[in-house]
């Protein structure tokens, strides 16, 4: 991957606040829920997509970081 797990997490909790009238939890609720939603569609052929599984589920800890 070119970016860090964690500077994806920035980027996708970001992509999430749209509107200020959703606070930072709900946004990161949504971020976490878009990565929980790319981690069971890579789940399907999860023998071909190891490395991009673990690096998505780095994402989410640093989702959770946050």
């Amino acid at each position: 991957m070119d970016i860090t797990p964690k500077e994806k997490a920035d980027k996708i909790f970001r992509s999430m606040v749209v509107d200020f009238k959703i606070d930072a939890e709900q946004s990161l609720m949504c971020a976490i829920n878009a990565v929980d939603e790319v981690l069971e569609a890579l789940d399907e052929n999860a023998w071909q997509n190891l490395k991009v599984i673990e690096y998505y589920m780095e994402v989410r800890k640093e989702l959770e970081k946050l």
